[in-house]
């Protein structure tokens, strides 16, 4: 659900965004005869950006359509499903956990963290650097899913939710909110499924979404084999 809200919410998509509009122009027409901006002038423009996408983000569920909606149910009727066999999913990952299964965490957790962020940035900067709008504009994209999914909307459901660990000897049903239990829902899943979106569905062909999503996939997997 977190996913459908940041999902393609570019500036001026719903129009009437002047601000937006005008830094997309300053993105096209590139260095003006003054030169080129400062390192201080462009992140001003980034933060600029960033702050326009983030109020088209907050305001996006009032321009959803019926399949927007439609999705949003899905998404948490799906999550509402896979909680009832909760414990037993954790069971039988703990069941079947070993030391390959703990060495595969380790290889793909990066991507819902660090690495995730790395490959944004070094996406937003090559484009900023080399004039490629396709790397500028998906490095972007990632950037800001990064900061409005896994930076503040999964820290706030975290609070409100505030269920415990499975390591912490929790049920599947054991939520106190406002205590400061942070185990769903979970920030590095979370990361790693909003960059895959964007990485996703601004490629071509399958292989990209294919390798995105598995990444993904991979990392929501790693968490629950370590029992997080």
């Amino acid at each position: 659900a977190v996913a459908l809200v940041t999902h393609g919410c570019r500036p001026g998509v719903f129009g009437g965004h002047a601000g937006a509009q005008e830094l997309d122009l300053l993105d096209s027409q590139g260095p003006t005869g003054a030169g080129k901006p400062s390192l201080l002038g462009a992140l001003k423009l980034e933060g600029q950006r960033y702050v326009t996408d983030g109020g088209n983000i907050l305001l996006a569920p009032l321009h959803w359509d019926g399949n927007n909606w439609i999705q949003a149910g899905l998404a948490v009727a799906s999550v509402a499903l896979l909680s009832q066999e909760d414990s037993r999913i954790d069971t039988t990952f703990q069941r079947n956990r070993s030391a390959q299964t703990d060495s595969f965490s380790g290889v793909v957790r990066p991507f819902g963290t660090y690495a995730g962020i790395g490959v944004s940035v070094v996406s937003l900067g090559g484009g900023l650097l080399f004039k490629n709008a396709e790397w500028r504009d998906t490095g972007r994209d990632a950037v800001e899913a990064t900061i409005f999914a896994a930076g503040i909307v999964t820290p706030i459901l975290k609070e409100a939710v505030g269920r415990l660990r499975p390591s912490q000897g929790s049920d599947a049903d054991e939520f106190h909110s406002l205590s400061g239990n942070q185990s769903f829902p979970s920030g590095e899943s979370t990361e790693a499924f909003a960059i895959a979106s964007v990485f996703a569905s601004r490629s071509q062909g399958w292989i990209v979404p294919v390798v995105a999503y598995t990444l993904a996939s991979g990392v929501a997997l790693a968490r629950m084999n370590e029992h997080a």
